[in-house]
């Protein structure tokens, strides 16, 4: 073993021409044999596109020369002067041909090594096992003269090679693809008169692999079997290259070309003995045959090309999804960086499945169909998983930015200020037009290869949207509640303005001082018009009894809060001037409305008693809501104690819901009113008693008139145009006295009966002056001016 190991090392280092040893002298198969082969022209992606041949045969006989002059190759051949010794250990491997017909050769070690000694059947049959497994075209390398020797022909070889073939294929009743068994006799006598025919060797190799193969121990399925079944046979011979080399390289020249050339009628490679181990496969493929030799496992070669296939497509396909994975990772980039969907998903997606399946196939489809099948199926499933998650981040983002979309629509569809028209039939439409474009959306986002189910995704939008557009109904209720509460409230504000504007008038009748019956029954009517309008509108927009009845039922709830709001907003703060004004209509003001002239014999306190117990049954009636007269009939601020108003000490007199003023603002108006009412009773008090004094003066005045103005009477009397200007002046006066408006023209009148008084003093004056002279006779201006001084002060 040391003399093997020391000529693996001389052979190594006469590598040449892509030579490699990837079985050494120790059965150590070469680590890497993958990333050697990549370095042999492209031979990796050649796919299926090259044939192995492997040869058989005695130790120095010739085996890798023969493989130099076919193929070109360059293996380590002995050297004749050194004697004859092993000179190829292991197994070793070649390529030849063309970019047309590639060809790998395996040159392995000969059979019979003294080297090896006793172990020598133990290796032969591992490297022949393994150069069977291998190759398509197995060259049985033999001497001429050995033809029909048991031992010296290999017999025995071919034998356990027979043998071993059945175990290649123990799943299969019959190979799938043949192997062709090239016999090859060395230094072949062609001419001459020892020469022997090639059908003689034909006929004996023939019949002895027949009787080879019958007495083989075969398995059950294989019982019946023909070698013819498994094997093909063709024969070569080839002159002694010492003595005829010109005939020998011509011949090898020739069998090279049946070899090299497709296209030759007798060509010996034909796809027909194909194994279907892609290029790239091929040193995995070998390192496991090997294997699972060494371990002394059987084998079988369509499992051996199932493991290859597994382990190769596997790999293939990791290399295929780990691109694919990258482009995905670019693909989401929009989705992942700015929140956007990704545009085109569906035909980007598409292309990248596409893309990957065809880096897989093209690199994966020569090997085994049913494991290209399944991992081709690993490969979309984990491609399609990969996307699916993509897809549904997509719809996602989708299902989001449409959502943002229909809040938009719902704004331009739906007023937030008023109900639209025709909501039930708008909301319908704009349901399904959201729902149909989200389907729609999403659906383009699907790959044609995938059955993703987005129900889910659909379901989840519909519901989103329903809630949403139930939120907007809930909206258009709450504006047809506005809508119909503004309108019920103003009616009732402008109904109950009206109602408190005929009952505070001065002059109101009393049948407009009974105002809450008249409040109940409004506000009564209002109600059911208003409920009936709004249950009307809440029904046509579709929304459902429960919320229809509760918010009817809301709409008159505070509707009494209301009335007392409006009721103190309407005479808060003029309660006290109505009663006032109410006092003023009945007290002081006659009933043309002008200033009351009281008469000395007029009963000022009753007028003014009646007049205010009518403004104090304004301050009751406005004190308290009596919308239920029952429950309120009672119920009262003021008591009347003879002829005297008090405020109830009480301050719970009237409970805080009917209570429209409290106890201390109605004391706080009835001390107002009671001010401003007691300033009228005065005032009227004085005018009475000046009335009392008016009538006195009066008549001493018409008296005096009388006396001392006869003759200027009479004057009036005779003269006709002087009696019809005092009789106007008469009517003028009794007109204005009449319709008490002598404060109106006062101001122009006052004036002139102020000189028409002055000159009435002095003319009066005259006339006393003129009587005096007449009866005492003349006297001096001086005494006469002293005597009506004097008598001014006797006065």
């Amino acid at each position: 073993m040391a003399e093997a190991a020391k000529t693996s090392d001389a052979v190594e280092l006469v590598q040449k021409k892509h030579i490699l040893q990837i079985i050494d002298g120790d059965g150590a198969f070469l680590p890497d044999l993958q990333n050697e082969m990549g370095q042999w022209d492209d031979f990796l992606n050649r796919g299926d596109e090259y044939f192995v041949v492997a040869v058989l045969g005695c130790q120095s006989s010739g085996k890798s020369t023969l493989l130099n002059r076919l193929f070109e190759t360059d293996f380590n051949v002995m050297n004749a002067r050194s004697g004859r010794r092993q000179t190829t250990l292991g197994v070793w491997l070649g390529i030849s041909g063309t970019k047309e017909q590639c060809v790998l050769v395996l040159d392995v070690e000969g059979t019979d090594s003294r080297e090896r000694g006793e172990d020598h059947i133990n290796f032969e049959r591992k490297t022949s096992l393994f150069s069977l497994a291998l190759s398509e075209i197995l060259i049985i390398n033999m001497w001429a003269h050995h033809v029909g020797l048991h031992d010296a022909a290999n017999y025995g070889l071919l034998k356990v090679v027979f043998e071993l073939n059945l175990q290649l294929f123990q799943s299969s009743q019959k190979a799938k693809n043949k192997t062709l068994l090239l016999f090859l006799f060395r230094d072949h006598v062609q001419t001459g008169e020892d020469s022997t025919p090639l059908e003689y060797f034909v006929d004996v190799i023939s019949g002895d692999m027949s009787k080879i193969w019958a007495t083989i121990s075969k398995p059950e399925q294989y019982a019946t079997s023909s070698i013819t079944d498994f094997f093909d046979f063709k024969f070569v011979s080839l002159p002694n290259k010492q003595l005829v080399s010109d005939q020998f390289d011509q011949q090898c020249g020739q069998l090279r070309e049946r070899f090299l050339r497709r296209d030759h009628p007798e060509k010996i490679l034909d796809e027909a003995y194909k194994k279907d181990i892609p290029a790239d496969g091929f040193s995995r493929y070998a390192e496991d045959i090997w294997s699972a030799i060494q371990s002394n496992k059987d084998i079988n070669l369509p499992s051996q090309k199932e493991m290859l296939a597994m382990y190769r497509c596997e790999e293939i396909m990791n290399v295929s999804l780990k691109e694919f994975l990258k482009q995905v990772e670019e693909l989401k980039k929009p989705l992942l960086e700015s929140s956007k969907t990704i545009p085109d998903f569906s035909s980007k997606s598409t292309t990248l499945v596409d893309a990957a399946l065809e880096a897989y196939d093209n690199q994966a489809k020569r090997y085994h169909a049913e494991v290209f099948k399944q991992k081709r199926a690993n490969l979309l499933e984990r491609a399609g998983s990969e996307l699916e998650r993509l897809f549904h981040d997509q719809v996602k983002l989708i299902t989001s930015q449409t959502l943002n979309d229909f809040e938009d629509v719902l704004k331009q569809k739906f007023s937030s200020d008023a109900p639209t028209p025709q909501f039930l039939s708008v909301l319908r439409q704009v349901q399904e037009d959201q729902v149909s474009q989200y389907t729609a959306r999403v659906s383009s986002c699907l790959v044609a290869r995938f059955e993703w189910n987005f129900k889910a995704a659909v379901v989840e939008f519909e519901e989103a949207v329903k809630r949403r557009l139930e939120s907007t109904r809930s909206q258009q209720a709450d504006l047809h509640v506005q809508e119909v509460s503004t309108s019920f409230r103003s009616k009732l504000e402008t109904e109950l303005q009206t109602i408190l504007t005929k009952a505070t008038r001065p002059q109101a009748e009393p049948a407009d001082l009974k105002v809450w019956p008249k409040v109940a029954a409004m506000v009564r009517d209002l109600s059911t018009e208003s409920q009936q309008k709004l249950r009307t509108s809440l029904e046509e927009i579709g929304a459902v009894a429960e919320d229809v009845d509760r918010r009817v039922s809301a709409l008159v709830q505070g509707i009494s809060d209301l009335v007392k709001h409006r009721v103190r907003g309407a005479l808060g703060t003029k309660l006290a001037g109505v009663m006032e004004a109410r006092v003023a209509s009945k007290f002081a003001n006659d009933p043309r409305g002008g200033s009351r002239r009281w008469r000395p014999l007029d009963d000022v306190h009753a007028a003014f008693a009646s007049a205010k117990d009518e403004a104090m049954e304004i301050l009751q009636q406005f004190t308290v809501l009596r919308m239920d007269e029952q429950k309120s009939e009672k119920l009262k601020w003021l008591q009347k104690r003879g002829n005297v108003w008090e405020v109830d000490a009480d301050a719970n007199a009237v409970p805080a819901d009917l209570a429209i003023f409290t106890r201390d603002e109605v004391e706080q108006i009835y001390d107002q009113f009671e001010k401003a009412s007691r300033i009228m009773l005065d005032a009227a008090l004085r005018d009475q008693e000046s009335a009392k004094y008016s009538s006195q003066t009066f008549l001493i005045v018409g008296f005096i008139f009388l006396v001392f103005g006869w003759n200027e009477i009479m004057y009036i009397l005779s003269n006709p145009l002087i009696l019809i200007l005092v009789v106007l002046l008469g009517a003028v006066a009794a007109v204005v006295t009449k319709l008490g408006q002598w404060q109106t023209i006062a101001p122009f009148v006052i004036p002139t009966l102020k000189v028409g008084y002055q000159a009435a003093l002095n003319a009066a004056n005259t006339v006393i002056v003129k009587l005096m002279d007449s009866q005492q006779g003349p006297r001096p201006a001086m005494a006469m001016a002293g005597g009506a001084a004097d008598s001014g002060k006797t006065k």
